[in-house]
């Protein structure tokens, strides 16, 4: 008889036979982020994030208090300091098409975008519109200007851009106020359906 057949596994020591009706059940339960020797997972690093999942929601809430911070910042001067005539001249001076719409858009997406990471709601969408704030910040006003911000480079606006998309692809975290609504709309709806089932 061929031994193949009737599943021995050559491997094994010879007179062995594996019946193959348990070959992939797992012999030993590990605990999360625990690996034995030999196992892929050895040395691989394990994340503070991963063993405390709050510091992620922290640290989320801390880059969004922060962030949405500067973009206030930077939305209410364009607002009040400068208003939006002036914004409008600026920005028809760097070639910007339709400056003035710029401007509007500029103005009240830093400044209600700013005050929308803090806050935390329609996070997603906030850093997308607040990415291509800076997308166009980067082209019209820096890009000629080299790298480094200290000589009108864009370092300082690259770095907005690019924690906006951060943000708007994480999420804002458990503590926000999009989690706070999302997770009362899903409380809701589990009532609701607990009602119709009842009924």
């Amino acid at each position: 008889m061929n031994p193949i057949l009737f599943g021995s596994d050559l491997n094994h020591p010879r007179g062995s036979v594996s019946t193959g009706l348990n070959d992939h059940v797992p012999r030993h339960h590990d605990p999360p982020g625990h690996s034995r020797p030999g196992d892929p997972r050895e040395g691989a690093p394990v994340y503070l994030s991963r063993r405390f999942p709050a510091l992620s929601d922290a640290g989320l809430l801390l880059g969004r208090l922060v962030l949405g911070a500067v973009f206030i910042a930077h939305g209410w001067q364009k607002f009040h300091k400068y208003g939006h005539g002036n914004v409008t001249k600026m920005f028809d001076g760097m070639g910007i098409p339709l400056p003035s719409l710029a401007a509007f858009y500029a103005t009240w997406v830093e400044l209600a975008g700013g005050v929308a990471l803090v806050v935390g709601v329609l996070v997603p969408l906030v850093g997308v519109l607040l990415f291509a704030d800076m997308a166009g910040a980067l082209w019209y006003a820096h890009a000629d200007h080299g790298f480094f911000s200290e000589k009108g480079g864009y370092e300082y606006v690259l770095v907005l851009g690019v924690l906006s998309l951060l943000v708007a692809f994480a999420g804002p975290g458990r503590l926000s106020l999009d989690a706070l609504l999302g997770g009362g709309l899903r409380r809701e709806a589990v009532h609701g359906e607990r009602r119709a089932v009842e009924v």
